[in-house]
């Protein structure tokens, strides 16, 4: 092997290792953010919503989400003298 042909696979190999390092933390960083616990695109956060709104009506129409049914179930109707 020449030393021309040497340092043109040396090049590859880099280019090869840099692109597969940058495709490895794109991946890293959706994967952090899919399992994010106050990202609103965690996938546990949007499975239970999914889910939960086709049970709420049988319409997927976004009518659903966890936390206003835990605040509904948790909270009393209170009066607070509020003219309707």
């Amino acid at each position: 092997m020449s030393d021309k042909q040497f340092y043109i696979l040396l090049g590859l190999g880099a280019f090869v290792a840099y692109s597969i390092a940058i495709k490895a933390k794109a991946a890293a960083s959706s994967l952090a953010e899919s399992v994010d616990p106050t990202s609103s695109n965690n996938i546990f956060y949007s499975g239970v919503n999914a889910i939960g709104d086709l049970l709420d009506d049988g319409q997927s129409d976004d009518s659903f989400s966890l936390g206003g049914w835990l605040y509904d179930i948790t909270h009393d109707d209170i009066d607070l003298g509020v003219v309707q």
